[in-house]
């Protein structure tokens, strides 16, 4: 079971970095390639390219989906929804990672076989 400490220090950690994630992304709008999902993944523009289809060797499925429910939910009035949505996958994907780390206790794969 973990630690009161741990926990704690562990959910502080996430909110410094949503605290700085919101302070860099201040006073930004969309760019380069976030005109990629809006044009040419089915939100305004064409079809052409699926949800499972990477971008730049990634994939990004999970922005693709948040981006069609902020386009739907409030248009492109404000860059800052399209921003929480990213800055709260990012730290769902920290803690996840965090809690299977936790789990094997810091295992390495050498000394998981």
């Amino acid at each position: 079971m973990l630690r009161r400490r741990e926990v704690t220090f562990h959910v502080a950690l996430l909110a410094l970095v949503a605290a700085f994630s919101v302070y860099v992304a201040r006073g930004q709008w969309f760019y380069g390639d976030e005109w990629d999902f809006l044009l040419f993944r089915g939100i305004f523009g064409t079809h052409k390219l699926g949800l499972l289809t990477p971008h730049n060797e990634h994939w990004s499925t999970l922005p693709i989906r948040g981006e069609r429910v902020a386009v739907a939910g409030g248009g492109r009035k404000s860059y800052w929804p399209y921003m929480a949505m990213l800055i709260a996958i990012h730290l769902a994907c920290v803690h996840f990672v965090w809690r299977i780390v936790r789990r094997t206790k810091g295992a390495t794969p050498e000394m998981a076989f």
